[in-house]
Formats: C-alpha cells, structure tokens, sequence
C-alpha cells in the first residue's frame, strides 16, 4: 500500500499559513483599546498610518472585504510557503523514488519465483532420472546370476551395496549375499539393519 500523504500536507499548509497570518497579524496590528486617549488621537490623526493599520480601518469600516496582506505579514507567509513548498516537492520526489523501486524489487521477485520454479523442475527431473537409473541397474543385477553378482558387489563400497541390496527382492539379494565373502556380508548386513534403527 502505497502512502498518499501529499494531500495530507497540502490542508496542514493551508492551515499553518492561516494560523501565521493571525499570529502576524496580531503582533503588527495594534490593540484595542475601551477607550482612545485624546493626545494618541489628536497625535495619530496627523501621523501617517501603517499598511497594518490601513488595512485594520479598511475591515473596519467595511470597505474591503479581504485583508491585503503587506510588509512584515507578507513577507514572514512567502517565507514559511517557500519553504513548505520546497518540502512538499522533496516528498513528492520520494515519494516517486519509492514508487520505482518498490516497482524494480517487484519485477526482481517476479524473476526469481521463476528461475526457483524452473530450478524445482529440473531437480525433479534429475532425481526422476536418477531413480530410472538406480531402478535399471538392479534389474540388471537381479538377472546376473548371484555368483557373479556377487563378484561385483564384494568390489564395492558396503554402504554402496546395500542400497542395491535393499531395492532387490529378498530372495535375490540373498542369493548374492550368500555368494558373497562372510565378512562382507556381514558388513553390508550391518549397514541395511542400521538403516531405520532410531525409528524401531
């Protein structure tokens, strides 16, 4: 799930510029007073006004009905919107960056599910063909006689044998067995007895 977050900042960068101007506002603005002193009067009556307090009479007497925003006000809310602004295309960057690579890293995994799928059905045909394997050359030891059966597994490694020895039917490997040198029998016995001893 992708975060949507630019309209999120957009509504708190509005409300931070409003709430700045109010908080200019009324550190440039002055207060007001119960009631005027008549020497600030006759003294501001003469003096020339201020944007803020030009624009405090104008709200006052209804001339205008928007507050024109000028000097210190001004130039504080262009400031914080340059700089919500710059903020803003940062996350936006991110935010595309984000989207190109989550892209990429899921491109990459549609690649490897399929190599690791290719991989599992070559290793099933190679252990299919090993079986045909195994399965062929205790046919063809079965149709030995066991006396030269026998020959060839007393030349083998008795771990080797007894795998053999397990997929012939009893009758046969024992025939070979008996054929066998005693103490390679017994060997290769061993190892067959001891093949699933943990699970008796």
């Amino acid at each position: 799930m992708k975060p949507r977050i630019l309209p999120l900042i957009g509504v708190a960068f509005c409300a931070l510029l409003i709430a700045r101007a109010i908080s200019v506002s009324s550190e440039v603005l002055p207060t007001k007073k119960d009631g005027p002193d008549p020497a600030s009067a006759a003294a501001s009556a003469h003096a020339p006004k201020t944007d803020a307090q030009t624009a405090g009479a104008q709200m006052e007497e209804g001339k205008g009905a928007d507050l024109c925003l000028t000097g210190a006000v001004l130039e504080v809310l262009q400031k914080d919107k340059a700089q919500l602004t710059e903020r803003l295309a940062a996350l936006a960057a991110r935010e595309k960056a984000l989207t190109t690579l989550e892209d990429k890293l899921s491109e990459q995994m549609t690649l490897i599910e399929a190599a690791n799928s290719k991989m599992e059905a070559q290793i099933g045909i190679m252990k299919s063909v090993a079986n045909d394997d195994i399965i062929h050359l205790v046919k063809m030891y079965q149709t030995m006689k066991p006396k030269q059966a026998a020959a060839i597994f007393e030349s083998m490694d008795p771990g080797f044998a007894a795998g053999f020895l397990r997929e012939m039917s009893g009758e046969r490997a024992g025939l070979i067995m008996a054929n066998m040198d005693s103490r390679k029998s017994y060997a290769i016995s061993v190892l067959m007895a001891s093949k699933n001893a943990d699970y008796r």
